[in-house]
């Protein structure tokens, strides 16, 4: 298991792992036709990604079912703030445009609140990790409010490492699965149980995807 922030990533790899505008309008005053949205210029900045996994281990959480593909986007901005600037070997970014979506058939996740893109650098591993430690559930879905420990990741490593990234590391300015041979996972680690309608874990619970495709898409 490997901490990049003080908190554990799941990976068991080796040393590691519109809004609405209310107007008002006097009486009699005509409304304007609403005008055509807002489309600017891609940020060059942010990078968007689609992924395929098939899960491999649902730990009874039965409605990740093994064999089943799970599909899934990520956003992350090459501008992130690193909140440990300090260190030389690992680094976790921070940014409001970080976002990690996954669907399971017709179930919908998405991350809730601080999302990081996190990455480590070393002789003996390296690795690329979007993480969310609290999820959007789908309808019936609850988990334990108290969210320490649990994280819902898609996570890239060598061990050892093949120099993919830089060190210091950085934020990675493209991904190319390839580039990754020991670990391409979905880590989704309900730490304190998950309960879904027509049943329940109690324990913990770690549901693990092998990633078998990723595509960067547009802005």
């Amino acid at each position: 298991m490997f901490s990049v922030w003080g908190r554990l990533t799941g990976s068991r790899a080796l040393g590691l792992l519109v809004f609405h505008l209310l107007t008002f309008q006097p009486a009699n005053t005509p409304v304007a036709r609403s005008a055509a949205p807002f489309r600017g210029p891609a940020l060059d900045h942010v990078r968007r990604y689609q992924f395929t996994a098939r899960i491999k281990a649902n730990a009874g959480v039965s409605p990740f079912k093994v064999g089943s593909v799970i599909t899934g986007r990520f956003t992350y901005d090459l501008k992130g703030k690193n909140k440990h600037a300090d260190n030389l070997s690992h680094a976790a970014f921070e940014s409001a445009r970080n976002a990690f979506t996954f669907q399971a058939g017709d179930l919908g996740f998405s991350g809730a609140g601080e999302i990081l893109v996190t990455t480590a650098a070393f002789k003996y591993a390296e690795h690329f990790q979007i993480v969310a430690f609290d999820l959007n559930l789908p309808m019936g879905w609850e988990m334990n409010p108290a969210k320490v420990s649990q994280s819902f990741s898609f996570l890239l490593q060598n061990a050892p490492a093949k120099r993919v990234l830089a060190d210091p590391p950085h934020i990675p300015n493209r991904l190319s699965l390839p580039d990754f041979v020991n670990t391409r996972e979905l880590i989704l680690d309900f730490f304190h149980g998950v309960r879904w309608p027509g049943g329940q874990v109690n324990a913990r619970a770690t549901v693990l995807a092998t990633v078998e495709s990723l595509e960067e898409v547009g802005n």
